[in-house]
């Protein structure tokens, strides 16, 4: 386990951020300038009071959820239609970019003010499993929610036609294209 210096957080092996505040846990990363902006009390107080939504094994499997014709999403953000096509991109990880940092998420929201919004580098992914298309929480600052309910972070939740998906403070919603 490695403490982090910024919030004294016990993070497991292999992170390169602290899982409690976004803080760099190696020497060289320290460049606090692009690190995820922390809700004020106001939004971790709102924050607290959402349910925790159950692991995928607890969820219901809708027969009107995702099929195996449904090839392309929609990520609707700002007025703006992204499309992403699952057969060619089975995985899409959700985060910001910033200069100090190699690794870049497939959708880089920066431009909607994800640094201001709490949204993390690697913020979520969005995957096929199976006949099911599911958000998982990458250990993000300020978490991930589908339809104002908090994901617990690594556990793949199903997502549905039309859900509301919150990254921190930034909102987007998903819908399914068949193809």
């Amino acid at each position: 386990m490695r403490s982090c210096t910024q919030c004294g957080f016990a993070n497991r092996e292999g992170y390169l951020f602290c899982e409690d505040c976004g803080f760099p846990l190696l020497s060289n990363s320290r460049d606090a300038k692009y690190r995820t902006q922390q809700l004020n009390e106001e939004d971790r107080k709102s924050i607290r009071e959402l349910q925790l939504a159950p692991p995928i094994q607890q969820m219901w499997q809708p027969q009107n959820g995702i099929t195996n014709d449904t090839s392309q999403i929609n990520l609707v953000l700002n007025g703006e239609t992204f499309i992403f096509d699952l057969r060619t991109m089975p995985k899409i990880i959700l985060g910001r970019s910033d200069t100090s940092s190699t690794t870049l998420p497939d959708f880089d929201l920066s431009p909607f003010g994800a640094l201001n919004q709490g949204v993390s580098r690697l913020h979520a992914t969005i995957e096929c499993i199976e006949t099911s298309i599911t958000i998982t929480d990458m250990a993000s600052s300020n978490g991930t929610y589908i339809n104002r309910k908090l994901l617990a972070s690594h556990q793949p939740q199903i997502l549905h036609d039309g859900d509301e998906v919150r990254l921190g403070k930034l909102v987007l919603n998903i819908y399914f294209i068949g193809s």
